[in-house]
Parts: structure tokens; sequence; C-alpha cells
């Protein structure tokens, strides 16, 4: 992977505290991290190919960055546009359970997210948690994300 410098180096712990877990450090610019796993329930053999895999998925992540990745519009141009246009602002957008929201009011919620998330800091780089059961708050909390 591009940019990726990938080297082994020495285990922070004698011993697993549980069964596999994954230590990350940032620093220097870099992020550094290694798995740590007992040795009772994973072989190398299998380490490897998890970090493979763990590769694989930060590679994807990257690319996938890469080519959703939105120029920061500026103030006041950051509004989510209904798929349907404005003709169907009134239809409906979402639909959870007994609750349905129409285009406007999902974009009007969005909306408000994301001037929250750019008061607080939040820009087209950052990352920002989710932790939402599925409902008729997602759709809108997943397009106002910056």
């Amino acid at each position: 992977m591009p940019g990726l410098i990938m080297e082994r180096y020495r285990a922070t712990g004698e011993t697993a505290k549980v069964d596999l877990e994954l230590q990350v450090d940032e620093g220097a610019g870099a992020f550094r991290g290694q798995f740590v796993h007992a040795v009772s329930l994973f072989d190398a053999d299998t380490v490897r190919r998890m970090v493979r895999h763990f590769e694989w998925i930060m590679d994807r992540r990257r690319r996938e960055r890469k080519r959703t990745r939105v120029p920061d519009r500026g103030p006041g141009r950051d509004r989510v546009r209904s798929p349907r246009g404005r003709t169907r602002a009134c239809g409906t957008g979402v639909v959870a359970g007994d609750t349905s929201l129409s285009y406007r009011e999902v974009d009007i919620r969005a909306n408000r997210l994301a001037h929250r998330l750019r008061r607080l800091g939040a820009g087209p780089d950052s990352l920002v948690g989710v932790c939402l059961e599925p409902g008729p708050d997602l759709i809108p909390t997943l397009l106002g994300m910056p």
C-alpha cells in the first residue's frame, strides 16, 4: 500500500489481556500499531492473515476517501439537495416505522447538523462518529456529515 510502512516492533506487554487486541499509537504524523493476541487461540499464520485483511481494509478506506472527498464549499453552500429536486421537496424522503420525513425535513435536519458540526470545528477531512439505531434520524445524520 503506497505510503504505508509496516515493520515489526517489540510488543508492549508480556501477555494478551484479551483474546485479540489491536493497539494503535499516533506520533510523528503516522500511526503505529500491533496485534496482541492469546497464543493459545491464534497461531502466527492466523494473525498474519488478519494483518493482511486489516491492510486491505485500510487501503480500501484510503482509496474511498480520495474518491469521495468533497472540497470545502464555504459557509452557506453546504445544503443537502433532494435527489428529486425542488419539485419533490414535499415528497417522502425517509420512512422508518411509523415515522416519515419529507425531503425538505431531511434537508433541514441534515443542514442543522452540518452547521453545528462546522461550528464545532468539523470539516470535510474530519472523522465524525455516528452511533444511531436504524430510524428516521439516521439518513439526515449521515447526509449532514462534513
